[in-house]
């Protein structure tokens, strides 16, 4: 049989049908068209993962809040530490000036009593 004599016996409904087949099956091959379930269980899967990472970001975000205050409570107690110290300095210096003006360097013996 010619082939242009076989082309011309062809219905064009029957070729736009089987186009269409084999375009489904391709997509169904290469995975561009999936059922509905297989789709819906996708979603499913990650909105589970979108919710585990918010609840994540809720956890780190609460945490840094936490150590944020806790920095600034540190920061405070060593600021009265530092106050603390420095009076604590102030009176131990007093004590040596105090110490080193009753001290008779010129008859360290008589300092023994």
């Amino acid at each position: 049989m010619d082939p242009l004599t076989w082309f011309s016996q062809l219905d064009p409904n029957q070729i736009a049908l089987g186009a269409l087949v084999t375009l489904m099956i391709a997509s169904i091959i290469t995975g561009r068209m999936i059922p509905k379930s297989v789709h819906d269980d996708r979603i499913a899967d990650k909105d589970k993962i979108i919710s585990g990472v918010e609840g994540e970001r809720e956890d780190w975000k609460t945490a840094f809040f936490k150590k944020s205050d806790e920095t600034t409570e540190l920061v405070k107690q060593n600021g009265e530490l530092i106050a603390s110290a420095e009076t604590a300095n102030r009176l131990m210096e007093s004590l040596r000036a105090q110490a080193d003006r009753n001290y008779n360097y010129s008859n360290p013996r008589q300092n023994e009593s």
